[in-house]
């Protein structure tokens, strides 16, 4: 699972189109287990990657290696329907003095100052990890 600076929660770095919720609308089980992960498992069980895996699916049928997506190879996969992730990312602020051009104001706060927006509000709290 990965977690953006404004709370949104995606299955993996590639799935942005596709988040599974987002924190403090949601608790963690109901990410893991809700309705979004649940459409996303039976998709994969078919082999389906048009739900939420479009960038895998476009490097897997021009046959390129997406480095990327390759850190995922190596998490084992005990059951299609697992307890918890085996990984969690979390990007939890923004805030970054650099303003990359390939980079948005959600994820640098050089970027969003910049904008004239104001600074982003951080959904993660204690209850996060309750």
């Amino acid at each position: 699972m990965e977690f953006d600076p404004s709370g949104w929660v995606y299955t993996c770095c590639a799935s942005q189109l596709y988040p599974l919720g987002r924190i403090g609308e949601q608790r963690l089980a109901e990410l893991w287990g809700g309705h979004r992960a649940t459409v996303l498992r039976e998709s994969l069980r078919r082999a389906d990657l048009t739900v939420a895996c479009g960038t895998c699916r476009w490097h897997l049928e021009h046959r390129r290696m997406d480095p990327v997506a390759a850190v995922y190879d190596r998490l084992p996969v005990e059951s299609p329907d697992p307890q918890w992730p085996h990984m969690m990312l979390f990007a939890l602020s923004n805030r970054c003095n650099l303003g990359c051009v390939m980079c948005t104001p959600e994820l640098s706060s050089t970027l969003r100052s910049g904008a004239g927006l104001e600074p982003l509000e951080s959904p993660y709290g204690d209850s996060l990890l309750r």
